[in-house]
């Protein structure tokens, strides 16, 4: 997901610079703290981040009321709870910042009018989901037919910033594992490479 909004500016400064000052007059500005909610569970999605600076984490609550994380967002990448954005339903997903984060962010009702406006806004908006989901299906893939230890191995090969910054326990969350394993793991990985 990295840099998608780049990837987004550049596709329409390619098509339109109409859809891009529209686009740039409806998208605001925040800073936020380290663990500050972007979203809180069972919220309306209203709005879609795109983070300039720092790191946040998605998560879910288990049947038994655990949390457990779904997935990490870093710089140039875009957060958003789909199902409830484009929906505007109540979401099963939270966001928690892990870092302090400077942030820009463009609210449903904005978005709808641009891409009511502007035909091409909706094709880029569905590229983007497209790609979205692309990345889901890989990370589902790897989450449920693999190990620890190879779960472990394609975070270090596919997204090595998450282990340089993300918490081990947010990142044994995420695996499934405790943070013992990860731990034993972490080890076999020093010794190997």
């Amino acid at each position: 997901m990295n840099n998608y909004l780049y990837e987004i500016i550049n596709e329409l400064r390619n098509g339109s610079e109409e859809i891009l000052d529209e686009l740039q007059n409806c998208l605001k500005q925040t800073s936020l703290k380290k663990g500050e909610k972007l979203l809180s569970l069972n919220a309306v999605c209203k709005n879609i981040w795109f983070i300039k600076k720092g790191s946040v984490r998605h998560y879910v609550l288990s049947t038994k009321g655990k949390e457990f994380n779904t997935w990490f967002s870093l710089e140039g990448d875009i957060v958003v709870a789909v199902k409830s954005f484009f929906e505007q339903t109540s979401t099963r997903e939270g966001i928690e910042l892990l870092e302090d984060c400077e942030l820009l962010y463009i609210s449903y009702s904005d978005l709808q009018k641009v891409i009511a406006k502007y035909r091409k806004a909706g094709t880029i908006s569905r590229k983007m989901m497209e790609r979205y989901y692309i990345l889901l299906e890989e990370r589902l893939y790897v989450m449920q037919s693999s190990t620890a230890i190879e779960k472990y191995e394609y975070l270090i090969r596919t997204y090595p910033e998450i282990i340089r910054r993300i918490p081990q326990n947010h990142i044994a969350s995420y695996l499934g594992i405790t943070k013992e394993t990860l731990s034993r793991i972490r080890k076999k990985f020093a010794v190997n490479y």
